[in-house]
Protein backbone atom coordinates (compact mmCIF):
# COMPACT_ATOMS: atom_id res chain seq x y z
CA UNK A 1 0.00 0.00 0.00
CA UNK A 2 1.09 3.89 -0.41
CA UNK A 3 0.94 6.73 1.59
CA UNK A 4 -1.16 9.56 0.82
CA UNK A 5 1.01 12.25 -0.23
CA UNK A 6 0.59 16.35 0.53
CA UNK A 7 2.45 18.66 -2.17
CA UNK A 8 4.32 21.53 -2.16
CA UNK A 9 2.13 25.09 -1.93
CA UNK A 10 1.77 26.74 -4.98
CA UNK A 11 0.02 30.13 -5.76
CA UNK A 12 -2.89 30.09 -7.38
CA UNK A 13 -4.50 33.87 -7.43
CA UNK A 14 -4.67 34.78 -4.03
CA UNK A 15 -5.08 31.60 -2.40
CA UNK A 16 -2.03 28.87 -1.33
CA UNK A 17 -3.06 25.27 -2.85
CA UNK A 18 -1.36 21.97 -1.82
CA UNK A 19 -2.42 19.01 -3.99
CA UNK A 20 -2.91 15.33 -2.13
CA UNK A 21 -2.31 12.26 -4.03
CA UNK A 22 -1.97 9.29 -3.22
CA UNK A 23 -0.68 6.40 -5.95
CA UNK A 24 -0.10 9.28 -8.44
CA UNK A 25 -4.11 9.27 -8.21
CA UNK A 26 -5.63 12.88 -7.19
CA UNK A 27 -7.05 12.74 -4.17
CA UNK A 28 -8.20 16.37 -3.83
CA UNK A 29 -6.49 19.70 -2.41
CA UNK A 30 -6.06 21.85 0.21
CA UNK A 31 -6.89 25.43 0.30
CA UNK A 32 -5.71 28.28 2.43
CA UNK A 33 -8.41 31.03 2.74
CA UNK A 34 -8.07 34.32 4.65
CA UNK A 35 -8.86 34.28 8.50
CA UNK A 36 -6.94 30.48 8.97
CA UNK A 37 -9.23 28.61 6.99
CA UNK A 38 -7.80 25.65 5.44
CA UNK A 39 -10.35 23.39 3.37
CA UNK A 40 -9.51 19.89 2.33
CA UNK A 41 -11.58 19.76 -1.18
CA UNK A 42 -12.13 16.38 -2.42
CA UNK A 43 -14.44 15.41 -5.64
CA UNK A 44 -16.82 13.22 -5.57
CA UNK A 45 -19.26 12.02 -8.15
CA UNK A 46 -23.23 11.37 -7.10
CA UNK A 47 -23.11 7.45 -7.17
CA UNK A 48 -20.38 7.22 -4.81
CA UNK A 49 -23.41 9.04 -1.78
CA UNK A 50 -23.69 6.31 0.24
CA UNK A 51 -27.19 5.40 0.42
CA UNK A 52 -27.04 2.57 3.48
CA UNK A 53 -25.69 5.49 5.91
CA UNK A 54 -27.65 8.41 4.12
CA UNK A 55 -24.20 10.10 4.26
CA UNK A 56 -20.71 10.07 2.36
CA UNK A 57 -17.57 8.27 3.13
CA UNK A 58 -14.18 9.89 3.50
CA UNK A 59 -10.86 7.39 4.17
CA UNK A 60 -9.69 7.54 7.02
CA UNK A 61 -5.75 7.32 6.50
CA UNK A 62 -6.24 10.56 3.73
CA UNK A 63 -8.10 13.07 6.69
CA UNK A 64 -4.97 12.12 8.93
CA UNK A 65 -2.77 12.87 6.04
CA UNK A 66 -4.61 16.32 6.12
CA UNK A 67 -4.56 17.22 9.56
CA UNK A 68 -1.15 17.70 10.02
CA UNK A 69 -1.64 20.39 7.67
CA UNK A 70 -3.82 22.32 9.55
CA UNK A 71 -6.94 21.59 7.68
CA UNK A 72 -9.65 23.34 10.03
CA UNK A 73 -12.97 21.77 7.76
CA UNK A 74 -13.28 18.83 5.21
CA UNK A 75 -15.28 19.72 1.73
CA UNK A 76 -16.59 17.65 -0.79
CA UNK A 77 -17.58 18.81 -4.78
CA UNK A 78 -19.91 16.51 -6.30
CA UNK A 79 -20.09 16.41 -10.04
CA UNK A 80 -23.16 17.95 -10.29
CA UNK A 81 -22.23 21.49 -9.02
CA UNK A 82 -23.32 20.62 -5.30
CA UNK A 83 -20.74 21.37 -2.50
CA UNK A 84 -20.96 19.91 1.51
CA UNK A 85 -18.84 21.14 3.88
CA UNK A 86 -18.25 19.75 7.70
CA UNK A 87 -15.63 20.91 10.45
CA UNK A 88 -12.27 18.97 10.76
CA UNK A 89 -13.18 17.49 14.33
CA UNK A 90 -16.34 15.50 12.65
CA UNK A 91 -13.28 13.44 12.71
CA UNK A 92 -12.94 12.85 16.25
CA UNK A 93 -14.78 11.93 19.07
CA UNK A 94 -16.96 14.83 18.74
CA UNK A 95 -17.87 13.66 15.28
CA UNK A 96 -18.65 9.86 16.75
CA UNK A 97 -20.89 11.72 19.30
CA UNK A 98 -22.91 12.98 16.49
CA UNK A 99 -23.33 10.01 14.50
CA UNK A 100 -20.01 10.28 12.21
CA UNK A 101 -18.92 6.23 12.28
CA UNK A 102 -15.04 5.21 11.86
CA UNK A 103 -15.58 1.64 10.55
CA UNK A 104 -14.14 -0.99 7.79
CA UNK A 105 -15.97 -0.42 4.81
CA UNK A 106 -17.01 -3.43 2.44
CA UNK A 107 -18.73 -1.05 -0.11
CA UNK A 108 -15.51 0.99 -0.79
CA UNK A 109 -12.83 -0.57 -3.11
CA UNK A 110 -9.24 0.88 -3.47
CA UNK A 111 -7.36 1.72 -6.95
CA UNK A 112 -5.92 -2.00 -6.21
CA UNK A 113 -9.57 -3.63 -6.21
CA UNK A 114 -9.52 -4.26 -2.33
CA UNK A 115 -12.39 -4.05 -0.24
CA UNK A 116 -12.31 -3.24 3.30
CA UNK A 117 -10.61 0.37 3.52
CA UNK A 118 -11.05 2.01 7.09
CA UNK A 119 -13.49 5.09 6.45
CA UNK A 120 -15.43 7.68 8.35
CA UNK A 121 -19.29 7.05 7.52
CA UNK A 122 -20.76 11.00 7.86
CA UNK A 123 -23.79 11.04 7.57
CA UNK A 124 -25.42 14.48 6.27
CA UNK A 125 -27.05 16.13 9.05
CA UNK A 126 -23.14 16.79 9.41
CA UNK A 127 -22.20 18.48 6.38
CA UNK A 128 -23.31 21.85 5.30
CA UNK A 129 -25.12 22.20 2.20
CA UNK A 130 -24.50 24.74 -1.07
CA UNK A 131 -26.77 23.43 -4.04
CA UNK A 132 -26.29 25.02 -7.04
CA UNK A 133 -28.92 26.58 -9.30
CA UNK A 134 -31.76 24.32 -10.41
CA UNK A 135 -31.13 24.65 -14.09
CA UNK A 136 -27.26 23.60 -13.93
CA UNK A 137 -28.56 20.45 -11.80
CA UNK A 138 -30.76 19.72 -14.84
CA UNK A 139 -28.06 20.67 -17.90
CA UNK A 140 -26.12 17.97 -15.43
CA UNK A 141 -28.27 15.45 -15.38
CA UNK A 142 -29.62 16.06 -19.03
CA UNK A 143 -25.75 15.23 -20.15
CA UNK A 144 -25.46 12.30 -17.84
CA UNK A 145 -28.47 10.40 -19.54
CA UNK A 146 -27.98 8.42 -23.08
CA UNK A 147 -31.10 8.66 -25.51
CA UNK A 148 -31.43 5.80 -27.94
CA UNK A 149 -31.85 7.30 -31.24
CA UNK A 150 -34.97 6.56 -33.13
CA UNK A 151 -34.33 4.15 -35.49
CA UNK A 152 -36.90 3.68 -38.82
CA UNK A 153 -37.46 0.17 -39.94
CA UNK A 154 -36.03 -1.44 -43.66
CA UNK A 155 -40.55 -0.62 -44.33
CA UNK A 156 -41.07 2.33 -43.21
CA UNK A 157 -38.46 3.26 -45.43
CA UNK A 158 -39.44 1.70 -48.51
CA UNK A 159 -42.60 3.36 -48.35
CA UNK A 160 -41.06 6.69 -48.40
Amino acid sequence: MSETKVGEPKVEGKQRVRKVRRSRKDYGEIRFYPNKVVVYWAKRRTDQYHRLIGGWLVEADTIAAVKLYGVTHVGLVIEDGSRVLTRINTFSSVGTAKGAQKTRSNTYVDEWGNRGAICWHVPMTLWAHNEPPEAVKHAFMMEQMHLKRCRKTKSTMTLL
